[in-house]
């Protein structure tokens, strides 16, 4: 127990240590931005002004914080954050970056302050990400985050954890939003939640059963705007020369001459199809194990290979392979 104590106050120490360096040896920058005041239809192309953290080549968040810097052409004044209901601008490395309302959002019970819209399209994803709540998590949850280098929750909170290139550590509130207007809080301690959300997109269960990391998350639900067709298609060609890809190529394969498996003619590394009670499952030989049964291997879904011992006479070789092999 002391020990975890002790261990405890120590990370407590390197946190604050890190939060008050960041703060102060961070730079203002000045970005060109587009806002409009709460009550307001008009939108302003004003200055801002933003913090960077200079480890880590990153807006600091903390500058969206409450307060915000801009220049309405009187010089640098300081004006609250719940007096925006939309900003707009490029950040350094030439991404648009969109903070609104809560209210703007068609949030239930918004609350006075900016999020981040990251996504928009059939879901839109919103985030309100901060390094400064960061301290009041528990520290048991923070080290584990920094520990993993994986995003890690808070417990039951919806609170997202996850360290940043620059030592610091930041966190994330994220929302999911339909356009009926059906929204759920981002929470990976319960991930049937998120599975159930999207129903209608089987094909990315598997994905959403084993995501950790938050570019994973992203990448999810910007194949869920894409939609069904398009997403097989984009990841058929990101995983072209790997098992993923070659076995949804040749399931697109025109010409299959396939003969029915026999001791005699099956071999490793061989493309073909199990024929199960479920469907069809195109697939490589791994090992022929004996004469009645052989090892399969197949990816249906991205990262989730499988290999299932099956009985010879349900396999059809497919005798001229994969074509563009």
């Amino acid at each position: 127990m002391k020990n975890l104590k002790f261990l405890l106050l120590l990370f407590t120490q390197i946190l604050i240590i890190g939060y008050f360096s960041n703060g102060v040896f961070a730079q203002n920058v000045k970005f060109d931005a587009q806002v409009q005041f709460l009550g307001s239809q008009q939108i302003f192309e004003l200055p801002i002004f933003l913090k960077m953290n200079v480890n880590s080549e990153n807006i600091n968040l903390k500058s969206l914080d409450r307060n915000i810097r801009i220049d309405r052409g009187n010089g640098e004044e300081k004006i609250s954050e719940d007096s925006i209901q939309y900003l707009e601008f490029y950040d350094h490395k030439g991404n648009k970056r969109v903070f609104i309302s809560e209210s703007l959002a068609n949030f239930p019970n918004p609350k006075n302050n900016l999020i981040e819209e990251v996504l928009v399209g059939d879901i839109t994803l919103y985030r309100d990400e901060s390094n400064s709540e960061y301290l009041k998590a528990s520290g048991a949850a923070a080290a584990g985050a920094v520990a993993a280098s994986v995003i890690a929750m808070a417990a039951g909170s919806g609170m997202i954890f996850y360290p940043t290139s620059g030592g610091q550590a930041q966190y994330n509130y994220m929302w999911l939003k339909k356009k009926d207007n059906t929204m759920i809080t981002v929470n990976f301690e319960f991930r049937d939640e998120l599975i159930e959300f999207m129903n209608d997109r089987k094909d990315l269960h598997e994905r959403l059963r084993h995501v950790n990391d938050l570019d994973m998350f992203i990448n999810i639900i910007k194949d869920y705007n894409r939609g069904y067709e398009e997403t097989q298609e984009r990841l058929k060609r990101q995983h072209w020369d790997k098992l993923y890809g070659k076995l949804k190529r040749l399931e697109d394969q025109i010409i299959l001459d396939t003969i029915p498996a026999e001791f005699s003619n099956i071999k490793k590394g061989q493309y073909a199809i199990y024929k199960s009670r479920s469907g069809n499952f195109y697939c490589v030989i791994k090992e022929v194990v004996n004469s009645r049964f052989a090892e399969i291997q197949y990816e249906r879904e991205i990262g989730n290979k499988k290999e299932f011992m099956v009985p010879i006479k349900d396999i059809l070789i497919v005798r001229n392979g994969l074509m563009e092999d």
